[in-house]
């Protein structure tokens, strides 16, 4: 009975230890034409289409600030990814409607977070348009 206590308290440890990364919505998602993911009540969690004198890069917000995240390799089914010095971002979109007589497109994005050796995964709804 002692040993399962333990175990118990252990595995509760490690899950307190181990929070899983929140998307936040962004405090300042710099809208123009582009791909956004958006979190219930239209806040814009991710900045898809964001650039900088270099790279393309991608804003998120899961530390409570905006921070910057640039391009690196997709994989097959994760098309675009975006990395920092803690996450790495990976996402797959698929197509769900287009709006008539616009050139606004609905997505459902598909993400897989990698922090500290640990995939953690979400899905959102969001928009791309020109």
């Amino acid at each position: 009975m002692k040993i399962a206590i333990m175990l118990w308290m252990h595995l509760i440890t490690w899950q307190a230890l181990a929070q899983k990364p929140v998307f936040h919505a962004l405090k300042d998602p710099k809208h123009h034409a582009g791909c956004y993911i958006e979190k219930g009540n239209n806040k814009t969690i991710a900045n898809l289409s964001e650039s900088d004198e270099e790279d393309n890069i991608a804003l998120f917000n899961i530390t409570g600030k905006d921070e910057a995240f640039k391009a690196i390799k997709g994989t097959k089914y994760y098309s675009e990814a975006f990395a920092n010095e803690r996450y790495k971002i990976l996402i797959h979109q698929t197509f769900i409607k287009k709006v008539p007589d616009s050139c606004l497109e609905y997505y459902r994005f598909k993400i897989k977070v990698i922090y500290q050796g640990k995939n953690y995964f979400y899905q959102y709804k969001g928009f791309c348009g020109c």
